[in-house]
């Protein structure tokens, strides 16, 4: 999983708090664990 901030994203007043995570070369096993491991560091 890939983490780059999301504000450049934006097409307008950019939220600094936003991020982007991208998923598009990972299977979906892996893609579970990963949003299990970010909701644990949520938690």
């Amino acid at each position: 999983m890939a983490y780059v901030p999301g504000a450049p994203f934006f097409c307008g007043d950019p939220d600094p708090g936003a991020m982007r995570l991208s998923f598009t070369t990972h299977s979906p096993d892996e893609i579970r664990e990963g949003l299990r491991r970010l909701a644990k560091s949520f938690a």
